[in-house]
């Protein structure tokens, strides 16, 4: 009903950027995000320090395929007091699935170094940031952060099997290559 509104008063007020920014939020509210993305950039153009627009934008451009425009805007975002830490967490996240994890271990160590992160946000950072190192075979490191998780929220998802299962490999070299390594250490191990 909202939608059906705003699109009348846009048609009474075409040049009016309130209604612009309401129709634009709303849309993306209701996962409408390729359609939000003109109505957002019109408010953007005439207020480009409006960092819920830009960060909503670049949250629909992401749903949308364009994620080098998004993450341009997220890493923009990234030392902004309100927006910064979920930035980072989205930042790394796209450079998760392209397999850059050392950009991905930097976008959320930038986003640890942040002030009055949401408790949610900050133990869904830690366990994307721990992710990763595993996946980097770091296991020492994203035992660190597991353990964090535990004493932050016990009952975190896997937090508790991933900290049994890489405690054990953490001190046993030979089990983790046999179980982490590619064949040429497999190889040697043998």
């Amino acid at each position: 009903k909202a939608i059906y509104c705003f699109k009348k008063c846009k048609v009474i007020q075409p040049e009016n950027n309130e209604v612009n920014q309401l129709l634009g939020s709303t849309l993306f509210k209701f996962q409408k995000y390729r359609d939000c993305l003109p109505f957002l950039k019109r408010v953007l153009d005439e207020n480009p320090s409006n960092k819920e627009i830009l960060f909503d934008m670049a949250v629909a451009m992401t749903e949308c395929g364009m994620g080098d425009k998004a993450l341009k805007v997220f890493s923009h975002l990234r030392p902004d007091p309100n927006y910064g830490a979920q930035s980072c967490l989205e930042a790394g996240k796209m450079h998760e699935r392209v397999k850059d994890f050392t950009s991905a271990v930097k976008d959320y160590e930038i986003a640890l170094k942040l002030q009055n992160v949401p408790e949610q946000i900050l133990l869904q950072i830690k366990y994307r940031l721990a992710n990763t190192y595993i996946a980097m075979n770091d296991i020492a490191k994203a035992l660190s952060y597991l353990r964090q998780i535990q004493l932050a929220k016990p009952q975190y998802k896997d937090v508790d099997a991933l900290v049994a299962r890489y405690s054990e490999l953490n001190q046993n070299k030979n089990l983790q290559t046999y179980l982490l390594s590619g064949t040429s250490d497999f190889v040697a191990l043998c």
